[in-house]
């Protein structure tokens, strides 16, 4: 039987009891997926500032200016755009994938074929979400910290990154666990009976895993400077540089 709504053991994540419909979850899907990657992304950028701030003054080097904090809040919000619209599609496009897929597959079969799909499609979209918010943020908004679509700087950044994201979202349907006969529902599945506190952590992991299995392939296939990991993206605030700016010596998604 195929699955419209969100796992019953899901739902007891944050007291979701009151969530009926599928559209009610991926509305919640997505805001919290936005929530969660706007804030760790500027906590990152936060931590990485007052690194460089304290490197600086130790060598007595001019600090950079706080000023990179709001390079850091404008891509935050960048990321939590794509995040946002990614999220919201992840509950219906499962829904889809898993009406395709029928009864008649064996249950391993079904389970790969369904993260699979999940990884490319997800990918898809969140790499549309991303580079389309670049239009907004960058072009209509005029954000310092935002590259413009279609540079092959941001190109290479958003396709690569929304490759590691499609395995992020694949994995996370092995939390489905009633539907998601495999040996990694063992890890990741949530059931009825699981609480709320397992339930957060088994989503939680099965994202990094999937991020990170789909992260390490592209190390070791892609050739230097082609991931988003070691490509030094500089923003249009470093080509505005002047000696009263002095900005992050570290690859930081916003320079």
């Amino acid at each position: 039987m195929v699955s419209t709504g969100p796992p019953e053991g899901l739902k007891q994540l944050l007291d979701l009891s009151h969530v009926t419909t599928p559209q009610e979850f991926a509305l919640l899907t997505g805001l919290g997926g936005a929530v969660g990657v706007f804030f760790g992304q500027f906590a990152y950028s936060c931590l990485v500032y007052g690194a460089a701030v304290v490197r600086k003054r130790r060598e007595g080097a001019r600090v950079p200016t706080p000023r990179v904090l709001l390079f850091g809040l404008e891509y935050s919000a960048l990321i939590a755009t794509a995040a946002l619209i990614t999220g919201c599609c992840w509950q219906p496009v499962t829904n889809g994938l898993m009406a395709a897929a029928g009864e008649s597959l064996p249950p391993n079969a079904r389970f790969a074929l369904i993260v699979a799909s999940l990884t490319l499609i997800q990918g898809a979209i969140f790499f549309v979400s991303l580079h389309g918010s670049r239009l907004l943020y960058s072009v209509a908004l005029q954000l310092e910290a935002i590259d413009a679509p279609f540079e092959r700087s941001a190109l290479v950044y958003d396709s690569t990154l929304s490759l590691s994201l499609g395995g992020a979202a694949g994995l996370f349907f092995a939390t489905d666990g009633p539907y998601a006969a495999n040996v990694f529902t063992r890890f990741f599945g949530v059931f009825p009976r699981t609480s709320a506190d397992m339930a957060a952590f088994r989503g939680g992991m099965s994202y990094v895993v999937g991020f990170a299995v789909l992260q390490l392939l592209q190390n070791a296939a892609f050739p230097a400077n082609t991931s988003w990991t070691d490509l030094r993206k500089k923003g249009k605030q470093q080509l505005k540089a002047t000696e009263s700016q002095v900005f992050l010596p570290y690859r930081t998604p916003f320079g």
